[in-house]
C-alpha cells in the first residue's frame, strides 16, 4: 500500500519517524514527542519499519534535544508528532527535520497513511503550551 503512495510524492526518499507508545507500527501514536517511548521509522526507500527506543524519554531535562539527536543519527528527515513545544520545534528546525502534526490518527500506521495522503498539517511553530506537549 505504501509503495503505491510513493509514486505520487517527489523522488526524494524519506525516512519518516512517528512518535509511538510502543515498538510496532501497529501501536498507538504517542501523545507527546520528546517523551514518546519509541520512534517508529519508516524508510521509504527500503519500505521497512524500524523501532528506535527513545532513550531521552526519562531525562530530567533536555528530552527534546535528545529525541531530535536520535532522529538525526538515524537520518530521519520527517517527523510525525503531536504538537511540539519550543525546545522540540527549535531542535528539529535546526536539524532541518520537517514536522507534521497528527491529531485523530490512533496508530502509527494511520498517521503514516494520513501523511502520504497529505492530510497532516506541517508544524510551522511551537505550541502555546511549551514543554508540556514536547
Amino acid at each position: 500500500m505504501f509503495a503505491n503512495m510513493i509514486t505520487t510524492m517527489d523522488t526524494k526518499a524519506y525516512k519518516i519517524a512517528i512518535a509511538s507508545s510502543g515498538p510496532s507500527e501497529h501501536d498507538k501514536v504517542a501523545d507527546r514527542f520528546a517523551r514518546a517511548s519509541y520512534f517508529i521509522v519508516y524508510d521509504q526507500e527500503s519500505l521497512t519499519f524500524t523501532a528506535i527506543k527513545n532513550t531521552g524519554q526519562v531525562a530530567s531535562s533536555g528530552a527534546s534535544s535528545a529525541a531530535a539527536k536520535i532522529l538525526l543519527e538515524h537520518n530521519v528527515n520527517v517527523v510525525l508528532a503531536p504538537k511540539l513545544g519550543d525546545k522540540a520545534f527549535m531542535a528539529l528546525e535546526a536539524m532541518e527535520i520537517d514536522s507534521y502534526e497528527y491529531k485523530n490518527q490512533p496508530t502509527v500506521r494511520d498517521a503514516l497513511y494520513s501523511f502520504f495522503e497529505h492530510q497532516l498539517p506541517k508544524i510551522e511553530n511551537a505550541s502555546k503550551n511549551g514543554h508540556h506537549l514536547s
